[in-house]
């Protein structure tokens, strides 16, 4: 099995592969040698695929249905486990112990991949991979050592076929699979061509040439495919109104993990067409909105302006504060002619969170691409090719969550936000807490600009459900805020945390001055904090200061 132990470059033509995991890939034929076993290891992240790059459906487990996850999204929940691959139409015994996956074709992709925290020290996340064992059911004993060659930096096209091979690739498909790869009318158009299981596929001159033409225009046809955001079978795929960030995988696309159009009999070809064209493999678990486990994709083939990213143009990216990360974010580029990696002379086409990009004094983050880096920016910029097209991709890993609704751009500068809040009675002790449950609105302003940051928080909470003897829960929160962010990562800041008790009449106005300085040590981030804080009004027995 191959792993890409020094991460996957623009060496190895794949389709959208991101080089900021540890890739290891592998095919195996289910018609030759028969069920197979995997023993997979903890910390794992995997997909198995049949060969017309469905998720192969697994195990249910209190009422789940597993598609081809294994590992983390799995379930063995990233602790390891057996696994038991079955070629299409199996009817022997099947022992327990293993969670047992029936693929629909001989022919099974692999795909495991490793996360690493620091990009300079990657073995962590080889070693996980090399702990997988893959061998014939009832044949461990006497199977061949795994073997892991290191892939990275050896040429290799793993891309579709886009001329007369396309035509060879399905004969070879077809002469290692069952008679049911595919049904009767498909099956009878290859057949017409020549393409026929267990005859041989020899197209004189004047045949060959046509289905070469034929090969290289479908191909370039599933290009102009690809490249649809809007009205793919009816959807759209972008993200937002007003900007070019589209994801064919999100949530609410009426497709299932099949293309099959929901509530319809029939597949959605386009989306089928655009996902085969750009994208090498998908489940469940790949597309998952778990807050803290799952990812999500934001893709642009387009400017700000709707023009398709050119390799001569230089253009600018703006992450937000505090993207919305567990784990890390990553940029990559992408060759617009065959969704492989952009060849852009750099290690790699990507810049992520780990590769410790500068950072502005408001939190933000501009990425630059082009031909040539700015002055000062070389940590934040990916290079790009005069004359070729590209697209770019936003992975985010390990969502976080938020319950304000906020519009999807500023109001006049002004990020607004808006949602519930909720108070709980978790004192471990009657004496130190009220003893109310809460709930009421809470809002959100906030603005950042040339180094600033203004605004507040407010709130108000009533209570729902309580002790009768204890006081009535009726109180407004205000928190306003002012900061300012050096260049140095130095934070000046005076905040206030202001509290009025409404059935008593009592304000608590606390004033908070903070001094922040963030550094790292190795690649994480920590920082020291300086308050100072002064009463100005606080209840009877309250607070001084500090």
């Amino acid at each position: 099995m191959p792993i890409w132990k020094d991460r996957l470059s623009a060496k190895t033509l794949v389709t959208t592969p991101n080089s900021d995991v540890i890739y290891a890939m592998s095919y195996v034929d289910l018609g030759k040698v028969g069920p197979l076993v995997m023993e997979a290891p903890e910390k794992l992240q995997g997909i198995l695929l049949d060969f017309w790059q469905r998720s192969i459906p697994g195990p249910t487990i209190r009422g789940r249905n597993y598609l081809g996850d294994i590992g983390f999204f799995g379930p063995d929940g990233g602790k390891g486990g057996k696994f038991l691959l079955l070629p299409p139409g199996y009817i022997g015994e099947v022992a327990d112990g293993y969670h047992v996956y029936r693929s629909e074709t001989n022919n099974v992709f692999i795909f495991l991949r490793g996360f690493y925290q620091d990009p300079k020290n990657v073995k962590p996340a080889v070693d996980v991979l090399e702990k997988t064992r893959i061998y014939p059911l009832n044949g461990k004993i006497t199977a061949k050592k795994m073997a892991f060659p290191n892939a990275s930096g050896v040429p290799a096209n793993m891309l579709p076929a886009s001329d007369i091979h396309a035509f060879e690739h399905l004969k070879q498909l077809m002469d290692s699979e069952h008679d049911g790869l595919a049904d009767p009318d498909w099956m009878g158009m290859l057949a017409s061509l020549g393409v026929e299981k267990g005859k041989r596929f020899n197209p004189n001159a004047h045949t060959r040439n046509i289905l070469d033409q034929a090969a290289k225009t479908a191909y370039k046809m599933s290009r102009v495919v690809g490249f649809q955001q809007e009205n793919i079978n009816g959807v759209s795929y972008l993200l937002f109104p007003d900007r070019q960030w589209f994801n064919p995988m999100a949530e609410g696309n009426p497709f299932d993990m099949f293309w099959m159009k929901t509530n319809t009999a029939y597949r959605a070809v386009d989306a089928r067409t655009n996902f085969f064209t750009n994208y090498y493999s998908w489940s469940p678990g790949m597309v998952s909105q778990v807050p803290g486990k799952g990812a999500n994709y934001m893709i642009s083939h387009r400017d700000a302006d709707g023009e398709y990213l050119t390799g001569a143009n230089s253009y600018k990216v703006t992450l937000p504060a505090n993207v919305p990360v567990a784990n890390f974010w990553s940029m990559t580029l992408y060759d617009a002619a065959n969704s492989s990696g952009l060849d852009n002379g750099q290690p790699f086409p990507s810049l992520g969170s780990r590769d410790e990009p500068v950072v502005n004094s408001d939190g933000t983050i501009d990425l630059y691409f082009g031909p040539t880096a700015p002055k000062g920016k070389e940590g934040n910029w990916l290079r790009t090719v005069t004359g070729k097209g590209f697209f770019a991709i936003l992975r985010l890993y390990g969502l976080t969550q938020s319950f304000f609704l906020s519009p999807q751009k500023p109001v006049g500068g002004w990020i607004v936000g808006g949602g519930p809040v909720f108070r709980y009675p978790s004192a471990t002790d009657s004496a130190l807490g009220g003893e109310k449950w809460g709930a009421g609105p809470t809002a959100i302003f906030i603005r950042q600009d040339s180094g600033f940051t203004y605004g507040g928080l407010v709130n108000h909470l009533w209570d729902f459900a309580d002790e009768s003897d204890r006081s009535d829960l009726n109180q407004t929160f205000i928190q306003p805020v002012v900061a300012y962010g050096f260049k140095s990562a130095t934070t000046l800041a005076v905040t206030s945390e202001v509290l009025y008790d409404w059935p008593s009449d009592q304000w608590t106005v606390p004033v908070n001055l903070i001094v922040a300085q963030m550094f790292r040590i190795g690649i994480s981030p920590f920082a020291w904090l300086s308050v100072r804080a002064s009463m100005q009004s606080v209840p009877a027995a309250g607070p001084i200061g500090v």
